[in-house]
């Protein structure tokens, strides 16, 4: 109850967001419909060009209070943390703003991911949010993905779908 008229925040929520809605799923409760974004993803737009978008990094760079890193409770706050300092530093007027001026869809549990929109329906693929399984571990986790030039096996849509699944970013 305590979140059911908010947005939520996460760090790199493509990890996040599926593991709280598969989480809700395995123990029979209804999935929330609130929506969510990225702390992660606003930072690389709003601050292009930093040596690392790491959570203890961000925190250390903005110097916000320190916090047990990977603690969820902590990384929770940190991440909200940012939002705040961008807030305050005029740099984020409200996320629907963010998402009209940086042409960004807001999160979905179960449903879609904060993204950026596409510019064009051609090129445009509509991909399956339900079977996503982040593999923090691997070199992919959280990565752009983009794939140039004609592929040989595999349509577009078959490779988006399985970086996707893995928890990479894919863009067109």
């Amino acid at each position: 109850n305590f979140a059911k008229d908010y947005n939520l925040v996460a760090h790199s929520t493509r990890f996040d967001m599926y593991a709280l809605a598969d989480c809700m799923a395995k123990y029979d409760l209804p999935i929330w419909d609130n929506n969510y974004f990225c702390s992660h993803r606003i930072t690389q737009e709003l601050r292009k060009g930093l040596a690392s978008y790491r959570l203890n990094d961000l925190v250390f760079q903005f110097e916000l209070n320190s916090f047990e890193h990977h603690n969820a409770l902590e990384d929770a706050k940190a991440s909200a943390n940012i939002i705040t300092y961008f807030n305050h530093n005029n740099e984020l007027e409200s996320i629907e703003v963010f998402c009209d001026t940086h042409d960004f869809k807001m999160g979905k549990l179960n449903k879609n991911g904060f993204v950026k929109r596409k510019h064009s329906k051609a090129t445009e693929i509509a991909l399956d949010y339900s079977n996503i399984n982040p593999q923090e571990d691997s070199i992919f986790f959280d990565k752009t993905i983009c794939f140039t030039g004609k592929l040989q096996k595999y349509t577009r849509k078959e490779v988006a779908q399985v970086v996707t699944n893995i928890g990479a970013n894919w863009v067109d």
